[in-house]
């Protein structure tokens, strides 16, 4: 049995460290390393990365962390075979890229005679069922993974 409460208190933090972002309060840098650590904290409790990282990963590119408009393609690195490798190497805040950062890196994480190209078709492909999977919300989401978001506490918003 999962732990689906790690994952939405995590997404909460993740909500917050977004809020800071786009403030200009903290950097990118620091941004990626809060997000990436967010995702990682979920395995204290048999929780899922994706939940903990719900506010952003339908939205938001990880490796450039702008806010990618409804409907342009968000490329998840679950769906490549080095997605482990990528996702260290190259210090990533989430596994949803745009498309401009997936053409940039995928080349390099290539094997046996894949290209980019390849890549996408086979990302295409298996979500041609549901292609809304792939394409950005344009926006976070309006609750927690389907739950109402915490009560905001006044002293820091």
């Amino acid at each position: 049995m999962s732990c689906h409460s790690i994952g939405m208190g995590l997404n909460e933090v993740v909500r917050m460290v977004i809020t800071l972002y786009d403030k200009g309060d903290i950097s990118m840098d620091t941004t990626k390393k809060l997000l990436a650590t967010c995702s990682q904290a979920v395995y204290w409790c048999d929780g899922h990365e994706y939940e903990a990282l719900d506010y952003i990963r339908r939205c938001r590119c990880g490796k450039c962390l702008r806010l990618i408009p409804k409907g342009e393609r968000l490329y998840s690195l679950y769906d490549t075979y080095e997605m482990f490798h990528i996702f260290r190497d190259e210090r990533l805040g989430s596994d949803g890229l745009c498309e401009e950062c997936f053409d940039a890196l995928i080349p390099k994480y290539c094997q046996d005679g894949e290209t980019l190209q390849t890549v996408k078709d086979m990302i295409i492909k298996n979500y041609e069922d549901e292609p809304a999977r792939y394409m950005s919300q344009g926006e976070p989401p309006k609750s927690n993974n389907g739950f109402e978001w915490a009560r905001s506490v006044d002293w820091f918003d």
